[in-house]
């Protein structure tokens, strides 16, 4: 690699995974990425027939509830169409760990993500992958990436510039 590496090491070690990943269709990431998909969905239609009705728990930690099907009611894990929690899973998503269609918190996978680590098909975040990666360091495999301080992606574009003489090496890279 031409490019210095400006980023924490642990940054380069998930790029390095998502990167094998995509390019080695024989990866065992992708066994375990459809083993988690099937038992999500699995887990799901199991306990889809309490999500009729809206259900919050009567534990309570530190006076949050612990799990809400409710939207917009604050839980430790909240699961509905618009969920917010530490644990969120829903349409739009709020939380420390979002995961929905428009995802928004600490790490956020879903369809459109922004966060500080973001994965999905539209990523801004500090550091995002994804199709249309945006934020500090951006990864975006065969898709467009925008980084601030790192862009690597079949695409890739510094945000607000770089040196002339520093082009020709960040391209290479």
């Amino acid at each position: 690699m031409l490019q210095r590496q400006k980023g924490p090491a642990w940054w380069y070690k998930v790029k390095a995974v998502t990167k094998n990943m995509f390019e080695n269709r024989k990866s065992k990431l992708w066994i375990i990425f459809w083993a988690f998909l099937l038992a999500f969905n699995f887990f799901f239609s199991q306990i889809g027939r309490h999500f009729d009705q809206p259900y919050t728990s009567e534990e309570k930690v530190l006076g949050i509830p612990l799990f809400t099907t409710e939207p917009l009611r604050f839980a430790f894990i909240s699961v509905s169409g618009i969920s917010v929690g530490v644990i969120s899973v829903g349409g739009l998503s709020l939380g420390l760990l979002s995961l929905g269609g428009l995802a928004l918190g600490w790490l956020a996978l879903g369809g459109l993500a922004a966060g500080y680590l973001a994965l999905g098909g539209g990523a801004i975040a500090r550091y995002s992958i994804g199709g249309l990666a945006i934020g500090g360091y951006a990864y975006a495999g065969g898709g467009v990436a925008l980084g601030v301080y790192e862009a690597e992606g079949k695409q890739k574009e510094r945000l607000f510039g770089m040196k002339p003489h520093q082009e020709a090496l960040y391209r290479k890279g």
